[in-house]
């Protein structure tokens, strides 16, 4: 804007970053493990690891049956293309929750 041969101009500098926080809720069902993705940020993939072993791309959730297996952690990773988080939990067993489904017909 000029006013009388003043010019006053203002600028403003705003930078956007995609902070990706990965975040999972997890519940050990009977054998199973069911885990639903929560993280935040503006993700491209989503990877589901157990004991390092990739087992699904799912966005949303993993239903995993433990029958024949017994994983100690459960890694979930998302990627916005250029940067790549992760967050890893411990699996433990809930012997309570075996029992409690067996009762149940």
């Amino acid at each position: 804007m000029t006013h009388k041969g003043i010019s006053a101009t203002k600028s403003l500098t705003i930078v956007v970053k995609n902070r990706l926080v990965p975040k999972a809720t997890l519940q050990i069902i009977g054998n199973k493990i069911v885990a639903y993705n929560i993280s935040s940020g503006v993700f491209q993939t989503v990877n589901w690891y157990l004991d390092n072993k990739k087992i699904s791309e799912n966005r949303d959730y993993l239903v995993f049956d433990t029958e024949t297996s017994s994983p100690k952690e459960l890694k979930l990773e998302i990627s916005d293309g250029k940067i790549t988080e992760s967050v890893v939990y411990a699996v433990e067993r809930n012997l309570r929750n075996q029992v409690l489904l067996k009762k149940i017909p």
